[in-house]
């Protein structure tokens, strides 16, 4: 099973860019069902909060649908996730708030795989960071 980051979406969805083929490639593998993936509804709201931040709601309204279609797990954020985040970033400086909590949830769920373009990622130990043309 793989995690997929917010920046997976966003850039298939985005303005043409090095990253939106590879992008898009990846999503239709995961349609396709030729790889199991997972992610969680932290990501779903980053699209949402991205897309209204640049007064691109329904744009983000659009990327957040397909994206909710897809043959995805979506994990839900407990506390106990927080809680973990909350140590990750007391211990690690080189990961954003959100990004701990990504991790918290694939550490609960016993994930070690990321799809993402995210590079705060890389200094995480039993981490596998992967990018969308490498799967």
């Amino acid at each position: 099973m793989i995690f997929v980051d917010s920046n997976i979406p966003m850039y298939a969805a985005g303005k043409p860019s090095e990253f939106k083929e590879a992008c898009i490639q990846f999503l239709l593998k995961i349609e396709q069902l030729k790889v199991q993936a997972a992610s969680s509804v932290e990501v779903l709201q980053e699209i949402l909060h991205r897309f209204y931040a640049l007064r691109r709601l329904q744009e983000g309204v659009e990327v957040y649908q397909r994206f909710r279609a897809l043959p995805l797990h979506f994990f839900e954020i407990k506390v106990e996730d927080l809680d973990e985040a909350k140590e990750i970033l007391i211990s690690s400086h080189h990961l954003s708030s959100r990004d701990a909590i990504h991790l918290a949830v694939m550490r609960r769920n016993k994930i070690n795989k990321i799809v993402t373009y995210d590079r705060g990622f890389l200094n995480v130990k039993a981490l596998k960071v992967l990018l969308p043309h490498q799967v």
